[in-house]
Order: C-alpha cells, then sequence, then structure tokens
C-alpha cells in the first residue's frame, strides 16, 4: 500500500476536524476512539490512510510501526458506497 503524500494528509486532516467542529456530538462520541489507530486500506488504487484519535480531533498520519487498532480495506467504489447506506460492510466488499 502506498501512503498518502503529506500534503494531502494535511487536506484531509483539515477538512475531517472542520466539519467536526460543525457537529460537536459526534466530537463527543470521538471520545470511545481516544487514543486508537484506525488504518484505511483502498485497493485499486493502492492507497494507505491512517487515522488517530486524539483530544476530539482526528489526526491523519503516515506509516505507523505499530498495528492499527483497526484496519478497514476495500476497494475505492466500495468505501465511496456506504456514505449512502449500502450495505458494502455486509457483503463483504469492506472489511
Amino acid at each position: 500500500m502506498s501512503p498518502l503524500p503529506s500534503s494531502i494528509n494535511i487536506a484531509i486532516e483539515q477538512g475531517i476536524n472542520a466539519l467536526l467542529r460543525l457537529d460537536p456530538q459526534t466530537r463527543v462520541r470521538l471520545d470511545q476512539l481516544e487514543g486508537r489507530v484506525i488504518a484505511v486500506n483502498v485497493v485499486r488504487p493502492d492507497i494507505e490512510c491512517v487515522f488517530s484519535i486524539v483530544g476530539r480531533c482526528v489526526n491523519v498520519i503516515g506509516k505507523v510501526d505499530t498495528p492499527a487498532d483497526t484496519t478497514l480495506t476495500g476497494t475505492l467504489s466500495a468505501f465511496r458506497s456506504l456514505s449512502s447506506g449500502n450495505d458494502a460492510l455486509y457483503k463483504g466488499d469492506v472489511s
């Protein structure tokens, strides 16, 4: 998997955290994920993005040396379908 360039990581992180500032309830729910590392592996194209949750914010980080607490893997189209309520998780398109 190829990690994203740091400039893209910064843009993603800023976008996510700007949206979180508009939704205080979701920021409170992030407390459940405090200190966790979540890896998202997209296949076709091969992209890896790693997130850490700290202080009710999402940090986009490069490669990590230790295994992530959770890893999601799937195609770009499968991840995109999740936003419309598609059952890609249940069909195994995203695991």
